[in-house]
């Protein structure tokens, strides 16, 4: 079989192999949306990869990093046990990459590159690892990533194939670019997707709902618990086509205020309000919205955080404000029904004392907490005690 002289180690500067034909053009389209798809989904890198093999009609493909961590390997067509094996021992002995990784970024190379000890085909690390998975000729690029890391992209032919040529070479720059402006993706993704992984379990864990909408009250995310709450048929809100709804008519009025205060960057202001279903008067959710700003600021004020707690889940609040106030038992009782959006009135009548009472016990509330007025109480209690929900109910 003819052999093609092997590739030089140097940068090429025409991108595309001339005379592609438009079906080829698709194909190579198709490829580098998958590449893209993938810097947001890992699990799209294995379609990627192989949609690479097949535009080089190559036996593999494999993109990595020097390092034992098993995504520091991205490989197409690859054998578990030469995978298994690589991590555990020929990642320190792969000559090549050793060699590559000392090339600029953006350079392609071939395995006639020079290797310490000699021909590349002497080594150990070729007889042991890429002979058998009948890798037999190489054509590579030399990647960098954000942070400085040296990744090699590698493609293989076996030992039946044609070698690479110019045509692969133009065409693997292309696609290397690709791939390169994909790993830097990933990387800057990779700590956002773990921060925000660990963000919302801490927040799935809470016995509070937090949900998030725009000014057209839009729903724009929900916790484990606000989802169950803006989802329950019977209770408070209306979700239909992504835009909540307070089902109690005598309650829409102050929702829709305390909304349109919260997404109004001009105004940004928060508040309280008490959301009664229309069947049953007291299953009841207490929700303080407040502004809601873009880790950049970009659309700041836009969008109300809304934190919702059902009357059920705070039974055991005045033992709290008991215990961290000072409170007695029935300042206790008054502060909690307070708290559920009651008015002095209502909370005469509720518990058959005088509304004088009522107010004596506002005042030494008050003073106990050490706040001016009922609102700052109310935002005081809001911020209290948010205990995790039970294991059986995560």
């Amino acid at each position: 079989m003819r052999r093609n002289p092997p590739v030089a180690v140097t940068p090429f500067s025409q991108d595309l192999p001339r005379n592609l034909s438009l079906s080829d053009f698709d194909a190579i389209s198709g490829v580098v949306d998958t590449i893209y798809q993938a810097a947001y989904d890992d699990q799209c890198w294995p379609v990627a990869l192989e949609g690479i093999r097949q535009t080089f009609d190559a036996s593999g493909v494999c993109i990595g990093r020097s390092g034992r961590a098993a995504g520091n390997v991205l490989a197409s067509a690859a054998d578990a046990d030469f995978q298994f094996a690589y991590l555990d021992y020929y990642v320190d002995h792969n000559l090549l990459w050793q060699a590559a990784e000392r090339l600029r970024p953006d350079t392609v190379y071939s395995h006639d590159i020079p290797v310490q000890g000699g021909e590349l085909r002497r080594t150990a690390f070729w007889n042991e690892w890429m002979a058998p998975q009948d890798f037999h000729s190489t054509l590579g690029y030399r990647l960098k990533s954000d942070k400085g890391e040296s990744w090699l992209f590698d493609l293989e032919r076996g030992r039946t194939q044609a070698e690479f040529d110019e045509a692969d070479v133009r065409l693997l720059r292309v696609i290397g670019r690709t791939v390169q402006r994909a790993l830097s993706l990933r990387e800057q993704l990779g700590s956002l997707r773990i921060e925000h992984a660990h963000a919302a379990g801490a927040l799935d864990a809470l016995s509070i709902g937090a949900i998030l909408v725009d000014a057209q009250g839009r729903l724009q995310y929900a916790n484990r618990l606000g989802d169950r709450i803006v989802s329950r048929a019977d209770g408070v809100f209306r979700c239909m086509r992504g835009e909540l709804y307070v089902r109690r008519p005598d309650c829409r009025v102050q929702w829709e205020q305390l909304l349109a205060g919260a997404s109004n960057a001009a105004i940004g202001q928060s508040g309280y309000v008490t959301l009664r279903t229309p069947e049953d008067s007291d299953a009841m959710v207490t929700a303080h919205v407040s502004p809601f700003a873009s880790p950049e600021g970009a659309d700041g004020g836009k969008c109300a955080l809304i934190l919702l707690k059902p009357v059920e889940a705070q039974v055991h609040q005045a033992d709290h404000l008991i215990s961290v106030f000072g409170l007695t038992a029935a300042e206790a009782r008054v502060a909690v029904a307070l708290g559920k959006g009651l008015q002095a009135q209502e909370v005469a009548a509720l518990y058959a004392i005088r509304l004088s009472t009522v107010r004596s016990h506002i005042s030494s509330i008050l003073a106990k907490a050490d706040v001016r007025h009922q609102g700052e109480l109310l935002a005081l209690m809001s911020q209290l005690a948010l205990p995790a929900l039970k294991r059986d109910e995560m």
